[in-house]
This record gives C-alpha cells, structure tokens and sequence, in this order.
C-alpha cells in the first residue's frame, strides 16, 4: 500500500517519564541544489573576487547555524570577473525533517570591501544581488592596564557582527581589519589569557575621519562577573544544567547591539557564575536542566524589557529570555524556572497497525529580546567564532527529533509546557505539521500531502 494514499493516525500524550530511547536511522545525505548570486558596490559595478561562505538556513521550521553533521562540509564560493557565482545549498532544513529550504544565511567577505551578510531567497528564479560597501581598516592593539606592550591572542568585538571571521591579528601583535562600516563605530578589544576568562576594554567608538585606516591601543581587563542559583522549585542535585547568556549595550547606538554569547554551567546545587560580561552591557539569560526550563522574566522584568526592546511575543510555548542590568551585575539573582513534560507520540496507519520509521520533529524555541528567536538550548559561543575565525554554536542544543520505533511510538523529554508545533515526516518524506499543547492529551489524524 502506497504510504501517500494512507491516513495516519497520532496518539499525543503528556508524561513525565522517558523509557526506552528510539533506534537512530542511519544519516543520509541531503541532496543539494545551487542558487545563483552576483556581487556589486555601492554603485552597482561588478565585485571580482568576493568570498561568499554560508552560515544558516532557513525553512518553514525556522532559522538555524549551519552544522556540518546536518548540512554537510560548508561550502565557499567567489564571485568571478562580473560579480557572479553558483552557490551550493542542501535542499532541506535537516536531513531527517523534510522542511524545504527557504533562504540560504551568508557572510560575504572582500579585502577592500565591508564585510556583510545577505539571506539569499532560494525560492527567487532571479539571481541574488549582493551590495558591498567600502569602509575604514583598523589597526588596533590591546594591553594590559598600565601596561605597555602589546598582548597576543587579542581580537575585536564589533557590534551586531555574528561571524567576525575577517577580522585576524597579525604578527606585530596589532589587530588589523578589513574595512569596517562608518555608521558601525563602536567596538570592543577582547584578548584570552593563558587561563580565566577573557579580558575586555571599555566600549571604543572609532572616528573615520574621512581617512582609510586608524591607529589606536585599548587595555584591557577582566569583565563583570554574575552570580546566581536556580529557584528552589528546581530538585538538588541538578542535573545538565546550563544557563546560555547575552550581553548587549545598551546607549552606544540607536539600536541595543549584541556584544557577546556564551553558557555556563549550573552546579549541581543549583549554583552558577557568568565571568564574561564586557563592561557596561546588561545580560540577557536563560537556563535549563533536566526536568526544568526558565520560567521567564518577572512582571517588573518584562516592564524593563518592553522599554528597552519593545513588545515581547506572547506564545505559550515560547521561553522567553530574562535580563539583569548592568548596574545590578552585583547582585546574586535567582533564575524562575518551570518543569517540563515528558511527549509520547505513536504512530499508526488505518488499520491501526503500528508505523515505524516516521519522524517525529519538535521546534520548541528561545526568545532573545530584541535579537530574535531560535531553538530552545542553542547558543551561539563567541570566543569559539573570534579564535577559530567561523560561524557555529556550541553543542548545547537539545535534539528534537526522534523516529518511531518497531512500535510506532516516539518519545521526547524536556518539552517546554504550552503551545509548540510537532511535524511527522513520513517514510516516503511527505510531511504534515500542526499545533499542540503538552499539557493535553491529543488524538490527531494526518495525512500525508500528496506529491
């Protein structure tokens, strides 16, 4: 019996146990297609020799990093004598979730040139246009306070910049860059030490000055340092705990600017220290351990953030971020956090037979106020991209997706309470998705869509 004319039948219910893990299939590779752009300057001349390197994909699932156990080795293209290139992009989101991939995320690079990123549309017939602009290069050096000389493994930290892999020091121990853009001109230095956590300068605003280079040295010096627990509804002794952070300036640009991610690890008494704050940025936090997930700013947080950001989604399923000021760094805090639910999904055909081999995908996701939204646990790591010159985020997103077993069951852990979307891929790789609430018991009928 042809899989597509089938009706299958879905039993969704909540639970707070997880038994038997699913039998993992075998990875297959995602087929590929190629997407044409051109690049061009500010007055639409041809730019020969842009590198153009993708970093995210983007689908009806959402937007993610590209991860080379998804999407394979990343791909780099450059553009030739007249601004074009052909670009290779994997057809799906994930390898094991059929979503069509809707927009190809990529950093494009050119030593004279500002770098900048472009979301190509892979759905256009017409070619992509990239516009390039021309900027300032910066030679900067970073020491120690009343310190003269000049200390290696130092980078910069320019504002809202997610892959700065064009920025590199040089042997002379200065920081030199490709151009930046003048409406951009605030920065930071950060330099690694042998041990502890990095060392930042004071926010550093640039002046052009109508010139194609300048000179400067920053010092540098150990950032701020939050401490905090989980509360107390959270059982001792926590387990896989992380708390993934943001820090954002705020009054330097029109804009809050992003300056720096990471996570930290919660102690097993519900403890934790973030030691990487740049000077003068207030922190945007969540956390998550096994059986628990943040519960969200406060009535007089959210009040803060609406006044800084702007309104805050409203989802039920959405773990909305929480944010300590600058000027209450010192305080210790305490992280709200609310349990999760155990998913059970099983999988049958008309016959009620079981259906093994469907894909199960949730796409529970974190919202960052006034940068966005992205799936739940993931987290992009700043000092991995400054030191290994790349785009990518640390190993600390959940895997949402799960076969069916012989059984036709799949079972998840730590799903977020509220609204989420659940999609089945079918073996065949037709798809239906739809909306659901773990605090409920649903029966779903689906259908495969026909090709």
């Amino acid at each position: 019996m042809r899989l597509c004319c089938v009706f299958a039948l879905l039993l969704v219910c909540c639970s707070t146990s997880y038994a038997e893990d699913a039998v993992q299939p075998e990875p297959a590779r995602i087929p590929v297609a190629k997407l044409k752009a051109r690049v061009v300057d500010s007055e639409g001349n041809p730019i020969m020799g842009a590198k153009v390197v993708p970093w995210g994909v983007g689908s009806i699932s959402g937007h993610g990093f590209w991860r080379i156990d998804e999407h394979g080795p990343v791909p780099i293209a450059e553009s030739g004598k007249n601004g074009r290139l052909s670009l290779a992009y994997p057809l799906f989101h994930l390898r094991n979730v059929k979503s069509l991939a809707a927009t190809i995320s990529v950093g494009v690079s050119h030593p004279e040139f500002c770098r900048t990123d472009a979301h190509l549309s892979v759905e256009s017939k017409e070619e992509s246009l990239i516009a390039l602009e021309r900027g300032t290069k910066l030679s900067i050096g970073a020491t120690r306070t009343g310190e003269e000389s000049l200390l290696k493994d130092s980078w910069l930290l320019c504002f809202n910049d997610p892959s700065p892999e064009s920025q590199w020091q040089s042997a002379s121990g200065r920081i030199e860059t490709v151009p930046l853009p003048d409406r951009d001109r605030w920065l930071y230095a950060v330099h690694f030490p042998e041990s502890g956590p990095p060392l930042f300068s004071e926010p550093y605003e640039w002046n052009a000055d109508d010139t194609e280079s300048l000179h400067a040295d920053l010092e540098v010096s150990p950032g701020s340092t939050l401490t905090g627990q989980l509360s107390a509804n959270v059982p001792r002794p926590v387990h896989n705990g992380k708390v993934l952070f943001r820090c954002i300036a705020l009054g330097l640009q029109e804009k809050p600017s992003l300056v720096w991610s990471s996570h930290g690890i919660i102690q097993s008494d519900g403890t934790f220290v973030v030691d990487q704050i740049p000077p003068g940025c207030e922190v945007q936090l969540l956390a998550l351990c096994d059986g628990y997930v943040s519960a969200g700013p406060d009535a007089t947080t959210q009040s803060r953030l609406k006044e800084r950001y702007g309104e805050l989604p409203t989802s039920a399923g959405l773990c909305i971020a929480t944010m300590q000021p600058a000027e209450g760094l010192s305080e210790k805090i305490e992280l709200g956090m609310v349990a999760t639910a155990g998913l059970t999904v099983r999988v049958v055909d008309e016959d009620q037979r079981p259906l093994p081999g469907a894909n199960i995908y949730l796409s529970p996701n974190q919202y960052w106020p006034g940068i966005g939204s992205q799936m739940l646990g993931d987290i992009p790591d700043s000092a991995s991209r400054l030191r290994s010159k790349a785009s990518g985020s640390l190993e600390t997103m959940r895997i949402w997706f799960v076969p069916t077993n012989a059984d036709g069951i799949a079972r998840f852990e730590e799903v977020p309470s509220g609204d989420s979307t659940l999609e089945v891929v079918f073996p065949d790789g037709q798809s239906n998705s739809f909306e659901f609430q773990t605090n409920k018991e649903l029966t779903i009928t689906a259908k495969p869509r026909k090709q």
